[in-house]
């Protein structure tokens, strides 16, 4: 049985770490819907495609930005 146990101190973390979740299940989820899209000639398939790759690009630079930056704080 796995138990996950919490550790003090990591709150200030758990911001960073659920966002960058967030913004990586939104960017997949535009790319789901583009390639459904696609397949079944619906939901205006590639018009997708645009807002999925401005948001990976947008999620590949903050964290990026996190790389270079923040981390050395």
């Amino acid at each position: 049985m796995l138990v996950i146990r919490r550790r003090p101190g990591t709150t200030e973390y758990r911001a960073y770490a659920v966002s960058a979740i967030v913004m990586a299940l939104v960017d997949a989820a535009i790319f789901v819907v583009a390639g459904l899209g696609c397949t079944f000639s619906a939901l205006g398939g590639l018009y997708w495609v645009v807002p999925g790759t401005i948001v990976a690009f947008v999620v590949g630079l903050v964290n990026a930005w996190v790389d270079l930056v923040e981390i050395l704080r």
